[in-house]
């Protein structure tokens, strides 16, 4: 519940309340750190984990979403990255903060996607975002046939 609550952006303060309210006492700001400090490593083992095996189609997309920044809660662009194997499954390849709306946040989304050893998709999917085709232009390009 406490990494769950974490993840949500429940702040610290809250939490504590919210363990009183299920008749946990005596919930300290260093208990609720030690419960979700092996978050962080499970993050860093998901972004870096190796994509190796092809990914024919991937679907790109930025979302808005309330993200935990510096111990506050804000919204913020983050692009997300989809993809389909061989056998026909679905995975989520990648959820990376948007710091700048431009061509250089796709670029180094790809870069991320191409160094954890992603193959050169058939078909990349996205929406017309002049930043995005251009980033999957130059990642991609001689694999590039049209932006629709």
């Amino acid at each position: 519940m406490i990494q769950e609550a974490f993840v949500q952006g429940v702040s610290t303060r809250k939490m504590e309340k919210l363990a009183r309210s299920l008749g946990i006492e005596n919930l300290s700001r260093s208990q609720v750190s030690e419960m979700t400090k092996g978050l962080n490593e499970q993050v860093q083992d998901f972004r870096s984990r190796s994509l190796a095996g092809p990914y024919p189609v991937i679907w790109t997309d930025a979302l808005y979403e309330k993200v935990r920044v510096d111990s506050r809660v804000v919204s913020m662009a983050v692009l997300v990255a989809c993809g389909v194997n061989a056998q026909g499954q679905r995975a989520v390849l990648a959820v990376e903060p948007m710091m700048e709306e431009s061509k250089e946040s796709y670029f180094q989304l790809f870069q991320s996607l191409k160094q954890r050893r992603l193959e050169t998709p058939s078909l990349v999917v996205s929406d017309a975002n002049k930043g995005l085709i251009a980033a999957i232009r130059e990642e991609f390009s001689r694999y590039f046939l049209a932006a629709v």
